[in-house]
């Protein structure tokens, strides 16, 4: 463990859940050249959660499960949102 043992609930990861859910959002907007290293990122951010020792796996895997979810949500949304009627 690196630094001081947290006293809080660790079930997910909220760091995961929220660093899998934008770069996943961001790797499928953004063209490639932009999108990879930032779900590269992501990546690196849920197993920094590892190698601290502040979460175990299925907390990990819970946070990236949930993250993705709720970019599958955005995506779905985004792509399939109505075209605006006229001039904004």
């Amino acid at each position: 463990m690196l630094g001081v043992k947290p006293s809080d609930f660790s079930f997910p990861s909220g760091h995961s859940t929220c660093s899998a859910a934008a770069s996943l959002v961001l790797f499928f907007m953004l063209p490639k050249r932009a999108g990879v290293p930032l779900l590269a990122l992501g990546i690196l951010i849920c197993l920094s959660r590892l190698y601290v020792g502040v979460h175990y796996p299925t907390d990990v895997l819970a946070g990236v499960l949930i993250g993705a979810a709720a970019a599958a949500v955005v995506l779905f949304r985004v792509k399939n949102r109505a075209a605006p009627d006229g001039p904004v």
